[in-house]
């Protein structure tokens, strides 16, 4: 019988995908075009729960980081480089800004 909801990735059997919207609780932004990744939403969730843990105020938020649409595709979008040169000037920044309280930066991020 076929199954219209498969239970594993197609190209990755280890990677479960995950069609609720919600995970454990927790409200999961679920797309029409495609389940999530459950593995990917477990490390999310524990990532947040250390933070969370290990801070009493926690910051979180969102950033979509594009590129312009008249850049040329090149060899940077197709590693990760840009991305950890963001992260990299991100944290010097709040290192040079000289607040009262120390800022540890601990993300998320997914390439699409």
């Amino acid at each position: 019988m076929y199954n219209p909801t498969p239970k594993r990735h197609p190209d990755n059997s280890k990677l479960r995908l995950y069609y609720d919207g919600k995970y454990l609780g927790w409200p999961v932004y679920q797309y029409a075009n495609g389940p999530l990744i459950e593995n990917y939403l477990e490390a999310s969730l524990r990532v947040l729960q250390h933070t969370c843990s290990q801070q009493c105020r926690t910051l979180a938020f969102r950033l979509d980081l594009r590129f312009p649409q008249t850049m040329p595709v090149g060899p940077m979008h197709a590693d990760n480089a840009c991305l950890s040169q963001f992260f990299y000037t991100l944290r010097m920044e709040l290192g040079a800004a000289d607040t009262k309280y120390t800022t540890e930066v601990r993300y998320l991020w997914c390439r699409e």
